[in-house]
């Protein structure tokens, strides 16, 4: 069976019995890793017991230092009870200074909603601005019957786009049309005109305005298409009490056809039906 020679602050196995010097006061001690025993030599004033627990070990533990922890724990016990206090009462200002602010949020929200609401203004809507189906084509036979050997050039509006603005004596309308126009067999140049209408119509349909205009295209020698792309402009009159029956204005544009014309493309439009 092995033993221990124990030094004081230092441990090394020996043989044999050793000595520990403490106090200047020389005992011999001898410990058994397996069945703990321990022996001492007398000692006029023996200390008090060793606890001892946790599988059979000895804890060394000054009576000096018992004391002292157990004063330090009085003055832990107290520092524990009063921590709850002090934090009772930071969450109580912690919670007095977060319902302030979500007060004042709240005005500043309210606050803000009125302003927007004061200065909001209704999105007016634009005239509808268009394009007439059955005169958005024309084509030009001159005096001729018509043919398809006997056209000049043919013209057709293709389609619009524009915006509109609420002034205080009306609506502003400002609109673009695109046309194209073709040559046809019997064109004698490198020019064609082609007669157009633009026309204001109230709420109850009637024709409040209505101008004749001419589209001018010319062709370049070797060129048989042309685009062109004309920009317009229209004031409809519109006191401000009934600014909200701007959306049901119109202005329409179209082709200004002959009885003729307009016989033979609507003859083109049931053929294409059928």
């Amino acid at each position: 069976m092995r033993r221990l020679f124990l030094q004081w602050g230092r441990c090394s196995p020996s043989p044999l019995a050793g000595e520990v010097r403490r106090g200047g006061i020389q005992q011999r001690l001898s410990l058994q890793f397996r069945g703990l025993s321990l022996l001492r030599a007398p000692h006029p004033n023996p200390p008090p017991p060793a606890p001892r627990g946790f599988g059979g070990r000895v804890f060394l533990t000054r009576r000096s230092s018992l004391a002292k922890a157990g004063r330090k724990g009085e003055g832990i016990r107290f520092s524990l009870f009063a921590i709850p206090l002090l934090l009772l009462f930071l969450a109580a200002c912690s919670s007095d200074k977060d319902s302030e602010a979500k007060e004042e949020a709240m005005k500043e929200k309210k606050e803000a909603e009125a302003k927007a609401a004061a200065e909001y203004k209704p999105k007016l809507i634009c005239p509808q601005v268009a394009i007439v189906r059955s005169l958005e084509t024309l084509r030009d036979y001159g005096a001729e019957k018509p043919a398809h050997d006997q056209l000049v050039a043919v013209s057709r509006m293709q389609g619009l786009d524009g915006n509109c603005s609420y002034e205080d004596e009306g609506i502003d309308v400002s609109f673009m049309i695109h046309f194209a126009a073709a040559k046809g067999p019997r064109l004698g140049g490198e020019r064609a005109d082609f007669p157009y209408f633009v026309a204001v119509v109230d709420p109850a349909g009637a024709i409040l305005n209505k101008n004749q205009m001419t589209e001018e295209f010319r062709f370049k020698e070797d060129e048989k298409v042309a685009k062109h792309d004309e920009p317009l402009h229209v004031f409809i009159p519109l006191p401000k009490d009934k600014k909200d029956t701007g959306p049901d204005y119109r202005v329409l544009a179209g082709f200004q056809l002959t009885e003729e014309q307009l016989a033979e493309t609507k003859r083109m439009e049931n053929k294409k039906t059928k």
